[in-house]
């Protein structure tokens, strides 16, 4: 079975994590998004992988190389201009090798359906396209997607607008497409899988249908998910620490996820937070709801709540309003006001 990964977003919504790294390769659990996505793949029996990519190219292949580590043959399609999801799909067809179906997979979402499920409702209904879909309350940021009593696609509505929710079945990013589909997407211009491949594709009466299935699903576009995903892989208030991490005998940690050589000096409080690899974190400090990127110090007796924190930022002393949800964005100029009293 081969796939096309879909990994080439510029991730503007995670800004500042995204602005020094693809945001694919973003540490889930102390390991990139995009590996998680790989070994799963690998586990179902796929073995050739196309990494569609466009933002920071070289970090893919600079992490994963052949691929040959996971049991994988991974292959490189860099767009020179965005070409859309469905155009980076079409861009990614010269790199795949067989006439069997191909899995679709989004680089921002963590799902744990069943893929063999999925391609087995593809082959029963002799299938074009099949989309995952999960039932929801409210549709209207995802696209919603009528099928009928066979599962047929009847109808897809590209986040369709309303005053108020909508619910639902929603497209929830992976898709198993037939070879030929992707042959029939138009090249030179960028095009949408979602606002105009499937739209056409039920116009056109094409056997597109919807495996339904209400599994953990998460898009990690915003930090608040993302910190969400992160603390998801936690149980029981329990932290994962990355190696070569030092951890001063008096920090209390709980529900955290901690990267590789990090340093936290004594009497700190962590709860409900992302620290990035090589953070230092000085005494007395109080962290929660909050992500550190790569390399940010955080200088003793600072309080941070609900704060993400660009890479190599230098926080000092610095308190945010109390919230659980992530609103203050720590940039080098937000950083630079801190310092100053402002």
């Amino acid at each position: 079975m081969e796939a096309i990964l879909l990994v080439g977003g510029l991730g503007t919504r995670l800004h500042p994590l995204t602005l020094t790294t693809a945001k694919p390769m973003l540490p889930l659990g102390n390991i990139p998004i995009t590996e998680h996505q790989l070994i799963r793949a690998a586990q179902v029996g796929i073995k050739r992988i196309v990494l569609s990519t466009s933002y920071l190219p070289a970090s893919f292949v600079d992490y994963f190389h052949d691929g040959s580590k996971w049991g994988l043959e991974l292959l490189y399609a860099v767009e020179e201009l965005p070409l859309g999801t469905a155009g980076a799909i079409r861009n990614s067809l010269p790199y795949l090798k067989g006439t069997e179906p191909i899995f679709i997979f989004n680089g921002d979402v963590i799902s744990r359906h069943s893929l063999l499920k999925q391609l087995e409702c593809h082959m029963h209904n002799s299938a074009d396209v099949t989309l995952h879909l999960l039932p929801l309350d409210d549709v209207r940021a995802y696209g919603k997607v009528t099928t009928d009593e066979r599962g047929y696609i009847t109808q897809f509505l590209e986040k369709p607008e309303s005053s108020t929710p909508i619910q639902g079945q929603m497209n929830a990013g992976c898709y198993i497409f037939n070879p030929e589909v992707i042959m029939n997407i138009p090249t030179g211009r960028p095009v949408s899988v979602e606002k105009e491949i499937f739209p056409n594709l039920c116009s056109e009466q094409s056997r597109m249908f919807g495996y339904l299935e209400s599994s953990y699903w998460l898009d990690l576009g915003t930090p608040t998910r993302y910190l969400q995903a992160n603390l998801d892989l936690l149980t029981d208030g329990r932290s994962l620490v990355g190696s070569n991490t030092s951890i001063n005998p008096s920090v209390a940690l709980h529900n955290a996820v901690i990267g590789a050589n990090v340093t936290i000096g004594a009497n700190v409080v962590i709860s409900n937070s992302l620290i990035l690899d090589n953070a230092q974190i000085g005494e007395n400090s109080h962290i929660s709801h909050t992500i550190l990127g790569f390399g940010v110090t955080v200088a003793p007796r600072s309080e941070l709540r609900g704060v993400v924190a660009g890479d190599n930022l230098v926080l000092s002393g610095a308190t945010f309003p109390q919230s659980e949800e992530i609103g203050v964005i720590a940039t080098a100029e937000l950083a630079t006001h801190l310092d100053e009293g402002e």
